[in-house]
């Protein structure tokens, strides 16, 4: 029996040291004004859930449930390669390299001013960063055997007599495509961060936030792939990938507040509160792909095309709902090669929402002091304003 290392058998790594450092500065040392600031260093730790969904369920080793009976499942792991073995279909499956011997970390970091304001206003500006390492990122563990022609371009297979794309034969020709996590990502994250707080005093409360981030990495997903947008195109070129964060969202504002009515008549009038909470950001990025295996490695889902001469993502971003992108900016690549369309460089809609409630608090001193009952209205996006969805990015189906 061949033992498998790093599976279950061995933590991969002994090294995911913690450390956090903090400060807190009393700048005028009238308790004003402060200034705040720290680093974490943290990981995320590699689950045997990773591992389980990953490699006992991955081509070429997947798990068979024999059930003698209703009491003593037995879980048989096949020989693959016992009598005659067929190349494993394509699929969407996601495997794990087992030889990971590094944990994903995230390293953090943040300053921020604080400063008391007249009116029982806080305001707080900071900046916030974050770089990743060693992240989850998904590729082709058995790619075509590429060649390269005399302008340093890749080829991942060729045009026969008739027309027909033929993929070059692949490092191990007895598999298909094997996707696998490594532990080879990065990320990258910077953002202003402002706050200003109004405590309740006369009558209201408010808070206003704004947040100018941008997220850069080399392939935006979880362990499981379940965000999108994971897997490299390219398994020869991993910085081909490098562009906005599946989840890199520019402008976010968010404004709430409460408001109680100045009504003390009596408990009819008494106790009215109105509140509304707004939200407004730009969009995330998105992905436009060819819908095909146009550069013949098998996989046609994260595939990008050529971007037409002439065009940028600014003059394609046309924004409308019939058109949000102009798709003649989009050019197939020769077939066999990888487009130079960048990742994420194109924007979907945004979001813009506003909700509010009213609601009334009325004190029962005859059942009891502190027993009382409340009214509540709440009305979600009662401007009615519509927010859309993602378009269709598979370009050339």
């Amino acid at each position: 029996l061949q033992q498998v290392p790093n599976v279950w058998r061995h933590n991969p790594s002994l090294n995911n040291w913690g450390p956090r450092v903090g400060f807190a500065y009393d700048l005028f040392k009238n308790h004003k004004t402060s200034i705040r600031g720290g680093f974490g260093d943290t990981h995320n730790v590699i689950a045997p859930r990773t591992y389980t969904s990953g490699y006992v369920t991955g081509a070429p080793f997947p798990s068979v449930i024999i059930t003698p009976n209703a009491q003593t499942p037995v879980i048989a792991f096949p020989n693959p390669f016992a009598g005659t073995f067929t190349q494993p279909p394509y699929s969407n499956g996601q495997a794990v390299d087992y030889n990971n011997t590094k944990t994903p970390a995230l390293y953090q970091w943040n300053l921020n001013v604080q400063h008391e304001l007249p009116g029982a206003w806080v305001l707080t500006v900071g900046y916030v960063g974050s770089h990743g390492s060693h992240l989850f990122t998904g590729s082709d563990q058995n790619p075509p055997i590429v060649t390269v022609d005399a302008n340093g371009v890749l080829h991942f297979g060729t045009v026969n007599s008739a027309g027909v794309g033929i993929s070059n034969p692949r490092w191990n020709p007895a598999l298909g495509v094997i996707n696998a996590l490594q532990t080879n990502g990065r990320s990258s994250y910077n953002s202003l961060q402002t706050n200003a707080v109004h405590r309740f005093s006369r009558n209201f409360q408010a808070q206003v936030a704004y947040t100018y981030a941008h997220s850069i990495d080399d392939g935006s997903a979880s362990s499981g792939l379940e965000t999108g947008g994971g897997g490299r195109s390219n398994p020869y070129n991993f910085a081909s990938d490098i562009g906005n964060s599946t989840f890199d969202i520019r402008h976010t504002v968010r404004v709430n507040g409460v408001y109680t009515l100045p009504f003390k008549r009596n408990k009819f009038i008494q106790g009215w509160q109105i509140s509304g909470i707004m939200t407004k950001t730009t969009g995330p990025p998105i992905i436009v792909a060819t819908g095909i295996d146009q550069a013949l490695t098998g996989q046609a889902g994260n595939q990008r095309p050529n971007i037409t001469p002439g065009f940028t993502a600014s003059s394609m971003q046309t924004g409308t709902v019939n058109e949000w992108f102009n798709p003649l900016g989009y050019t197939l690549q020769p077939i066999g090669t990888e487009g130079n369309a960048g990742r994420d460089i194109l924007r979907g809609p945004g979001v813009f929402n506003m909700d509010a409630a009213l609601l009334k608090d009325t004190k029962i001193p005859k059942i009891s002091e502190q027993f009382t009952v409340q009214f509540r209205a709440e009305f979600f996006n009662f401007l009615n304003h519509e927010n859309f969805g993602i378009p269709n990015l598979s370009l050339f189906t």
